[in-house]
This record gives structure tokens, sequence and C-alpha cells, in this order.
């Protein structure tokens, strides 16, 4: 059974709709962003990942991610980041580069925009 907060969720879900966990464990998630290409991308914190939910199946899409949370795509398909842990905003090239876009003065960039 699902408990709405707001009667306009049933704008968007039937009454008798079911959830389904599809997968746990994590620490704690952060940032989800939907490519066009058709899979998912969201942060773990804590564990500093990046995961890519593809066809029902998790993988790791980038290690190390400096406590990345906010995510986003530029015009070109890659990979805009805030790295709360490093203080910074970057871009995660085709090549798996990663390239830091903004660094001075920020204290730890949670949300960005594309």
């Amino acid at each position: 059974m699902i408990e709405a907060a707001s009667e306009r969720l049933w704008d968007l879900l039937p009454r008798d709709a079911t959830l389904t966990k599809t997968i746990s464990g994590f620490e704690f998630t952060e940032g989800p962003v939907f490519s066009r290409r058709g899979y998912l991308l969201f942060s773990d914190v804590g564990r500093q990942r990046i995961h890519k939910w593809e066809r029902g199946k998790l993988t790791t899409y980038r290690e190390k991610s400096n406590e990345a949370n906010g995510l986003t795509f530029d015009h070109q398909g890659r990979l805009l980041a805030c790295e709360g842990g490093a203080r910074r905003v970057t871009r995660t090239e085709k090549d798996g580069s990663i390239t830091v876009l903004a660094s001075e003065g920020l204290q730890g960039p949670n949300d960005l925009v594309y």
C-alpha cells in the first residue's frame, strides 16, 4: 500500500499501484540523472562511487568519486558532477578522464543543472 502525502500523487500513479524494490545495499544515494541513451546514473556518496543502472543490471560507472552527489549531463552527453569531498565540479570526458570545471571558492557543491 502506498501512502500519499499529497493527493496529487494519484495524478501520476494509479491508487492500486505497487512498488518493487529493485536493489539495495547502498550507504547514501544522491544525484540521480537519466541518460537519453537509456540508463540511470546515481551516486553512493559515502562509498565514493557513481553507479549505472541499465536494463536491470547495476555496474560501477566511476570509483573514487570524491563524494560526488549532484549529477547532470552536458549537451554532448558528458557527465558533470559536484564532488563535495574535493570541493569541485568535474566533467567526465568520453575517454573516462576527469576535467575540473570549477574548484576555487567552492564549499562542498551539491547540485547542478546544465
